[in-house]
């Protein structure tokens, strides 16, 4: 179990470099291999120790389960979050995930799950939340953030726009100067790929670079009884919210 309180933290690592050849090698690496800059989100980060280590990350040796990240998807001494907070709700429940987290503004995160029992994602925008009945709103669509597998993994951005209506990639680009199109190549297991360091907003194919491909259709927008007092922006590059609570 988990205390409450414990943080969820954005979707980028602070980087690896020769201070971090402890856990590198506790990883598999080789001295002077794994070391990855910062800004970039923690699946890819791990993809590119693995492809620079010729290791597989994850991987379970025995009893025990490898990883930058442990299986409930946070880390090290001072604890937190980045990614899946499976440990945090019920997978094989019925109906819509339970909540996980809120961000600083209040706003609820929920489990991955749309309906758990038929296995539904949500559709999300790129701040990763949408309009939607809750366990806690079971009756007034409230805009919410559900986890991912993929990044941004909880919080892009702070939704929704002030007309009520979902944020798209482009507009969540223009909330950070660290989407400033300025690209690098990432090499991972799966090949390379152009990244945008610390940029938070992915497309649908899980891009943070080049064209801004829709993270929902365009027609998407606030239920007619959506509030309008939200401004969306940024979030912190680091801690995006704190736990409300663990199972």
């Amino acid at each position: 179990s988990f205390p409450v309180g414990e943080n969820i933290y954005g979707p980028f690592e602070a980087g690896f470099s020769a201070a971090q050849d402890n856990i590198l090698n506790a990883l598999g690496c080789s001295s002077g291999k794994g070391y990855v800059v910062g800004g970039i989100d923690t699946a890819t980060a791990e993809q590119m120790v693995a492809a620079d280590c010729g290791v597989t990350l994850p991987r379970t040796e025995g009893n025990n389960y490898i990883s930058l990240l442990d299986e409930c998807g946070g880390h090290t001494a001072d604890y937190h979050f980045h990614e899946k907070m499976t440990c945090l709700y019920e997978g094989r429940s019925t109906g819509h995930s339970t909540k996980v987290g809120a961000t600083n503004g209040n706003q609820p995160i929920y489990g991955k799950w749309e309906d758990t029992a038929a296995q539904k994602l949500p559709v999300l925008d790129a701040c990763g939340g949408h309009w939607g009945r809750t366990p806690q709103s079971p009756g007034t669509d409230v805009y919410h953030y559900h986890v991912q597998d993929k990044p941004p993994f909880t919080v892009g951005c702070f939704g929704p726009n002030d007309d009520g209506s979902l944020v798209t990639v482009a507009q969540c680009r223009t909330f950070y100067s660290g989407c400033d199109g300025s690209t690098m190549q990432v090499t991972t297991p799966s090949g390379v790929k152009d990244y945008d360091d610390w940029c938070p907003c992915f497309d649908a194919t899980g891009l943070n670079a080049g064209a801004a491909n829709p993270a929902v259709s365009a027609s998407t927008t606030a239920s007619t009884t959506a509030p309008t007092t939200s401004t969306a922006g940024a979030t912190t590059t680091a801690e995006a919210a704190t736990t409300a609570g663990a199972t």
